[in-house]
């Protein structure tokens, strides 16, 4: 049994073309890949293995199932597709599993989540002013997946890769758009039901909530 297999054994889910795609191509590797890997800022991919195998704290709610994890921040906060958000047969939405009572839902699916990340690498979210190579890597990430998102996207990526960037005098950060301005794009290009949704994820706070009622 392959890994993909294991991964769809213990959560009864298959990762998606877009995954299955970019991992093929190595773009999963390692940060040191530098002429292959896909890096954002606070965002580590799993290897397969690591997918097939996570192991939960015993507080989330997502130890119980329903999320499959495919990458981690630098807390060990999970971005996992929450599997009981899917509808119609499409792709379950990405939620961020922070170490906090309540989550996040990101995007409506693994692409959505892709795209987000950039839009908010151009706003500000990035290691740009403690390390320039990052710039590198946010556009090495650009040209990745403007062959694969949706025309729209990939051409709105295209633009800001093109654009001048610039020191924010108010946050310090190295940006080519605002916080605000990446927000918006975000609300306009993938807006669906549970976009920015957060939701409880501690067991024990969702215990004392239910205590209450």
């Amino acid at each position: 049994m392959n890994e993909y297999e294991l991964i769809e054994k213990r959560y009864g889910f298959a990762l998606p073309p877009a995954y299955r795609r970019l991992e093929s191509q190595g773009h999963f590797a390692s940060r040191s890949d530098q002429g292959h890997s896909l890096s954002f800022y606070d965002c580590d991919w799993l290897p397969l293995e690591g997918i097939a195998t996570y192991r939960f704290n015993s507080w989330e709610i997502a130890v119980d199932g329903g999320f499959v994890p495919f990458a981690i921040t630098s807390r060990h906060e999970p971005y996992c597709w929450r599997l009981d958000w899917a509808t119609d047969g499409d792709e379950p939405p990405i939620v961020l599993c922070e170490r906090s009572e309540k989550a996040i839902c990101l995007a409506p699916n693994f692409e959505g989540f892709l795209y987000r990340m950039a839009i908010e690498a151009f706003a500000g979210r990035n290691d740009i002013r403690a390390s320039p190579k990052c710039k590198d890597e946010l556009l090495r990430a650009i040209e990745i997946l403007a062959g694969m998102l949706p025309p729209a996207w990939s051409a709105r990526l295209l633009d800001l890769q093109a654009k001048p960037w610039r020191n924010e005098e108010k946050s310090g950060n190295m940006v080519v758009l605002s916080w605000a301005e990446g927000e918006q794009i975000i609300q306009a290009d993938l807006s669906f039901p549970h976009l920015n949704e957060k939701f409880v994820h501690d067991k024990d706070y969702q215990k004392r909530l239910q205590n209450k009622k």
